[in-house]
């Protein structure tokens, strides 16, 4: 393995990252991101958990909606996969 190689955690999509925190029931979303050994940047891990608001499968207070655990066991992006289920 390359020095240099990019952690996984930076190159997996934060969307679907999230969504694996809160089906887990791991905590809080930020700190729980935070505590890892790479951790992603603040402001993006925040945009991901707005886009997820976004398209409801997050509430305001960040807890999982029946549309977000239908979204988190779809090995597709958000997007396409509430085009997909709607």
């Amino acid at each position: 393995m390359a020095p240099d190689q990019t952690p996984e955690i930076l190159r997996l999509s934060l969307q679907d990252l999230v969504l694996r925190v809160k089906i887990c029931k791991l905590g809080a979303i930020e700190p729980t991101l935070a505590e890892a050994l790479d951790p992603p940047l603040a402001k993006n891990i925040r945009r991901a958990i707005d886009a997820l608001v976004d398209v409801k499968a997050l509430t305001a207070a960040e807890e999982l909606t029946p549309l977000g655990r239908q979204l988190a066991k779809l090995p597709l992006d958000v997007f396409l996969g509430k085009v997909i289920l709607l």
